[in-house]
């Protein structure tokens, strides 16, 4: 289309191209025709496992503080009896184990053999049940609400979730990125170094994958252009965007002796006032574009119904596998314990 108005083989040029700023110099444009958006159907996002979501109730920062409060608790318990009573046998014949089960005895509600012989220790144990009580008050509530409705993964919704997700989106043209280049928006400049350009087959193959982000275009009058890769059956692998990557305004293009460019403009905008362009478009979807893509790509954002189900092994993965790790540990350490009071007996007979 430019190359045969810069060779004069026509005066006058319109497409699917907008009023690009560079280009003026060497053309006229019109005023704009129709409004296109540019946007990313994006994966949808996946269901958080279940078993993650007990240790997704506190920030890292939070647990970080009951992780230290835990250890310097139990190492209170066990350095201050000692250092009150040095001569008490009862006081030296208690473990370090056993003090770090009183204070997780604590932490977990369950009853524990705490110290209360002295004012002071009346006051430490008080300050760590309150304490106890309080944070496993707010763990349980938050984790009844959050579990009563199906958790997903943060959706990509906007050009920075895009950018942050760092997942491709794929176009059968680079033309698709033209109106980025340039950008100093650094979340665009992110983008940019994910744009990839696919062949038409391989398109299909990663629009039936669901891992990767497809551009598409929202047209003026609410209607989805998308590629014939984006079918009935994979759409559901997607979820639209609520924030275009860019917009522009389609332009006629013409020489810059063209007379009769006012003219045209003048015809439509009585074309626009007729809402002769919302027929046409309607017209184009209805006879090019699948209804089920459309229908479903208007609803991609709306919430899946919750529904009932069962228990199943998936929910008590995150007990299993601290369970197991448990197991795994105390084995190792009873093999150490057997060596070691094997190795002692050995010295002993010698």
């Amino acid at each position: 289309m430019i190359g045969a108005l810069v060779e004069r083989k026509v005066d006058f040029a319109i497409g699917a191209v907008g009023g690009w700023f560079q280009l003026f110099k060497y053309f006229s444009f019109s005023t704009p025709i129709q409004w296109i958006g540019v946007t990313s159907l994006a994966p949808k996002p996946e269901l958080i496992p279940s078993w993650t979501i007990i240790f997704l109730m506190f920030s890292k920062p939070v647990w970080f503080v009951l992780i230290a409060t835990f250890i310097l608790c139990s190492l209170l318990l066990y350095v201050i009896p000692k250092v009150m009573n040095p001569n008490d046998p009862t006081t030296q014949s208690k473990d370090l184990s056993r003090c770090f089960l009183s204070v997780l005895a604590s932490l977990l509600l369950l009853p524990a053999p705490l110290r209360r012989n002295r004012p002071s220790d009346v006051i430490f144990v008080v300050a760590l049940l309150s304490f106890c009580l309080l944070v496993a008050s707010i763990y349980i509530s938050k984790i009844h609400s959050i579990l009563a409705f199906p958790i997903f993964q943060p959706p990509i919704d906007t050009i920075y979730d895009l950018a942050v997700s760092e997942i491709p989106w794929n176009a059968p043209h680079e033309a698709w990125m033209y109106a980025l280049v340039g950008t100093e928006n650094p979340y665009v400049k992110k983008i940019l170094t994910t744009f990839r350009v696919a062949p038409i087959p391989d398109l299909h193959t990663k629009a039936n994958e669901g891992s990767e982000a497809l551009v598409m275009a929202e047209l003026n009058y609410g209607h989805y252009m998308v590629g014939t890769w984006v079918t009935a059956q994979n759409v559901e692998n997607y979820r639209l965007m609520t924030e275009f990557i860019y917009f522009e305004y389609d332009t006629g293009y013409a020489t810059k002796t063209w007379p009769m460019l006012d003219r045209f403009d003048y015809l439509t905008m009585w074309i626009r006032d007729a809402c002769l362009y919302q027929y046409v478009e309607l017209n184009e979807v209805y006879n090019y574009m699948d209804y089920w893509v459309e229908t479903s790509i208007a609803h991609s954002r709306d919430h899946p119904p919750n529904e009932l189900k069962p228990f199943v092994v998936e929910d008590i993965t995150g007990g299993l596998i601290i369970l197991g790790i448990g197991y795994l540990i105390a084995v190792v350490v009873f093999v150490l314990e057997i060596i070691i009071r094997f190795g002692r007996q050995r010295l002993l007979e010698e």
